[in-house]
């Protein structure tokens, strides 16, 4: 009997059999494409050898072919017979050993063909996804090497010999999935990125020899702090060399709080708007320090008090202004905030004790001009400053709203703790001088008393970029929330001398910890467009419970003492609750 198929170009194959052969079984395996396992192995045994066995010498060979679709299609018209004189059946399909002129040897040659058909149009079409895919996400480079693995392995499969399977070894392939290219926007890092930015957890300390930027900030915060501690102890002793009374001197003092908490929200938020950091910190810096001339050149109650007005409300915007720009520039640059910072707390000290110093030398009639003179350095330092390069957005851009953060559960317990916390100080900044000069404290142990807590603030604000990664904004926060509670709970009964310098290092927590905090979240949290804007609500509010909490302590110190800090423990256990709830809200 013959039977007939067509070849893989077209040629007539023929062959004889003693029995009706079996059709080959043509499977679908697309080992070029997908890399599934392709099977070869079954007709090596059932061929000739095992059908004479059976048959005497006539045995049918069944040729059981796994192909992909078109060499599939191809099998499926060749007829398998063999003769008595079958080939060996150490034969594999493509494997030289099987003769080219027997029927056997024409069916590899059609496999080998079909398979050649099938392995270029694969590479074909896997060269067209290879262009096609070129311009789409990084995510392609996964199929592309999956589809080159198949192809290769094809390739493998047919120059294979021997009984064994080949099969596609998947542990080979790099199914990882490619990093995605991240925004360069700071506002769209991980939330734990710009944590760690804004904390320094994990990053160096600012090399101030190359780094001009915190450089040049680090002195700002320095000129800003020493016209604090110049003017914050010895301005009230100017007013009264001056002839102002007590109740008028606490009027005059009165007027910083009440103008913060007005102005500084509306600077603030005019700065964001036009992109203007730097520039609205040097006009500030002119216009205060010129209305402070004017202070020292008026005379009477009255025009001291305007004149000091527009002098603070210049003035006192400039520490939210200088933080919103320290935050983005910092961040900017993967800078830590605290040690730069930390200038602006030595500065303040330097100012203590300088001041106090220059005053044994003039007299206090003429320390307005030493604060002046403090002021012209705040001036060249704020026109030294680094530019952010933020131009000024399109008029069709759009603008986000600070609204947007009042609206922003976890902002706004934020920001209640963080001025809860702090305002929980008001005590200790009003009467703690007065309760230790009552126990018998000497003057210059209180002044190294006082010290002793901003030099532990400056050592965290050091060490701040060294700080562990789990140390996040909430953490910082309930750290300094704990710690003032401890603080305050120890000083209402009145702690013995002894334990005073070791609560006085419990401020690198109770304020140092949680104003790391404080700026460490709104550098995660707000957009950098708002960054101003989000520093004003801070000192709005924090103006707020301040003075609130100031006018309260004193009646409250009146009638009870020191367990007036009492009152003041409760108010940071209260930031310490709303922090959790703002930690508890983010996890949501």
């Amino acid at each position: 009997m013959e039977s007939a198929g067509k070849g893989v170009d077209g040629d007539d194959v023929t062959g004889s059999a003693a029995v009706s052969p079996p059709d080959v079984a043509a499977g679908s395996s697309g080992a070029a494409d997908s890399g599934s396992e392709a099977d070869f192995g079954g007709a090596a045994d059932s061929g000739g050898a095992a059908g004479s066995e059976r048959g005497g010498g006539a045995g049918a060979r069944a040729c059981a072919v796994r192909l992909s679709p078109p060499a599939a299609s191809v099998m499926a018209s060749i007829r398998c017979s063999n003769s008595s004189s079958s080939a060996p059946s150490s034969a594999v399909f493509g494997s030289a050993a099987l003769p080219s002129a027997s029927p056997s040897g024409l069916i590899a040659s059609a496999c080998n063909a079909a398979l050649a058909s099938d392995t270029a149009r694969a590479a074909a079409a896997s060269s067209v996804r290879r262009r096609s895919s070129a311009v789409r996400s990084p995510r392609a480079a996964a199929s592309r090497r999956s589809m080159a693995a198949s192809a290769s392995s094809a390739s493998a499969l047919r120059a294979g010999a021997g009984r064994s399977r080949a099969s596609l070894n998947m542990s080979s392939l790099d199914m990882r999935e490619p990093p995605r290219d991240r925004p360069a926007d700071a506002n769209h890092l991980n939330l734990h990125d710009r944590s760690r930015s804004a904390n320094g957890s994990g990053a160096q300390p600012p090399q101030f020899s190359t780094d001009h930027f915190a450089l040049k900030l680090g002195l700002f915060y320095a000129a800003y702090f020493l016209f604090g501690g110049i003017h914050l102890p010895f301005f009230p002793l100017w007013l009264e060399a001056r002839g102002l009374d007590p109740k008028t001197i606490g009027i005059v003092i009165a007027v910083p709080m009440i103008v913060r908490i007005f102005i500084t929200p509306v600077i603030a938020h005019q700065a964001d708007r036009h992109r203007a950091l730097k520039a609205t910190l040097a006009v500030c810096s002119v216009a205060g320090t010129l209305a402070m001339i004017a202070v020292g050149l008026v005379q009477g109650a009255v025009p001291i008090l305007i004149a000091f007005a527009l002098a603070m409300a210049a003035l006192a915007p400039m520490l939210s202004l200088s933080d919103a720009y320290a935050l983005t520039g910092l961040g900017a640059r993967g800078r830590a905030y605290g040690p730069v910072r930390l200038w602006g707390s030595v500065a303040f000290i330097a100012g203590n004790v300088g001041a106090g110093l220059v005053l044994e030398a003039i007299a206090p009639g003429n320390l307005i001009w030493l604060i002046v003179a403090s002021l012209l350095a705040l001036v060249a330092a704020a026109f030294a400053l680094t530019p952010l390069g933020d131009a000024r957005p399109a008029k069709d851009a759009p603008r986000a709203s600070g609204l947007a953060l009042l609206r922003n559960p976890a902002f706004v317990a934020v920001v209640f703790a963080a001025c809860t916390i702090q305002g929980s100080h008001a005590l200790y900044y009003g009467f703690s001088t007065l309760q230790w000069r009552a126990a018998g404290i000497d003057g210059t142990t209180i002044g190294l008393l006082w010290g002793l807590g901003v030099a532990a603030e400056i050592v965290l604000f050091a060490l701040s970029a060294r700080l562990p990664g789990w140390l996040g904004p909430f953490a910082l926060i309930a750290i300094g929330g704990t710690g003032a509670i401890l603080r305050w709970t120890v000083m209402a009964f009145d702690p013995p001398a002894a334990l005073l310098p070791l609560l006085q290092l419990l401020h690198a927590a109770s304020f140092g910890a949680t104003h790391l905090g404080t700026m460490a979240y709104l550098a995660r949290a707000v957009p950098k467009e708002l960054a101003a804007t989000a520093q004003g609500y801070v000192a709005t509010l924090g103006g707020v419970v301040t003075a609130s909490a100031t006018a309260a302590s004193g009646a409250v110190f009146a009638a009870s003492g020191s367990l007036a800090y009492l009152v003041m423990a409760g108010m940071a256990l209260a930031g310490v609750l709303s922090v959790a709830y703002a930690g508890a809200r983010s996890r949501d």
